[in-house]
């Protein structure tokens, strides 16, 4: 799809555009987020001189999504996803957070825009406001769980890992001569790499 990108639009909403495993990465979510993106960084995609970079922007959030559910998936492997008492609280209690704080948020603002509505009235446009915000508890429910589980597989493979100070520095000063090395023909070839990523 990404080779046609100009197609994916075109394409039905739904289906699938990757698996890992037995999961499945939506076509409408990956769109979503290429829009999000898209409009986040002010890109034109309709200029054809954009094309190029909504490509590669493209390929990253795809390879982004992969990523995560090889994490996901790794996390299941190892047993992840069955959280102690107390990692299902904080996680129940996360989601609360957001459900109240978006609720208390759409409230203020419908009650400001429509002062006499009925608290039946109210609670109504809420309701449908806060589905149309995408304030669903769980979907929070699935963020805050995949979350923690990315956190603990990152530690699973990383626990035994140590860098010395004096590594990092080492590593730093080579990056910063070879930053400089391959910038010293101008700033142009230092703005292709920052907009690339």
């Amino acid at each position: 799809c990404l080779g046609a990108f100009a197609g994916c639009k075109k394409q039905e909403r739904g289906g699938v555009i990757a698996k890992v495993g037995n999961r499945e990465i939506a076509f409408d979510d990956f769109l979503d987020t290429l829009d999000y993106y898209v409009y986040y960084l002010s890109i034109d995609a309709s200029s054809a001189s954009s094309k190029e970079s909504v490509m590669q922007l493209a390929q990253q959030i795809l390879d982004s999504m992969v990523l995560s559910e090889v994490v996901y998936a790794k996390g299941e492997e190892l047993g992840y996803y069955d959280f102690s008492e107390e990692e299902r609280a904080k996680i129940e209690e996360n989601v609360a957070s957001e459900m109240s704080s978006g609720r208390q948020s759409i409230e203020a603002s419908i009650k400001e825009q429509n002062p006499d509505l009925s608290e039946a009235d109210l609670e109504t446009k809420v309701n449908l406001e806060m589905a149309n915000q995408g304030y669903i508890e769980e979907d929070f429910r699935s963020y805050y769980e995949d979350s923690l589980v990315y956190d603990k597989v990152f530690a699973h493979f990383t626990d035994d890992i140590s860098v010395q100070d004096e590594e990092v520095h080492e590593e730093y000063d080579r990056l910063v001569e070879e930053a400089k090395t391959g910038y010293a023909d101008g700033t142009s070839s230092f703005e292709n790499d920052a907009l690339s990523g």
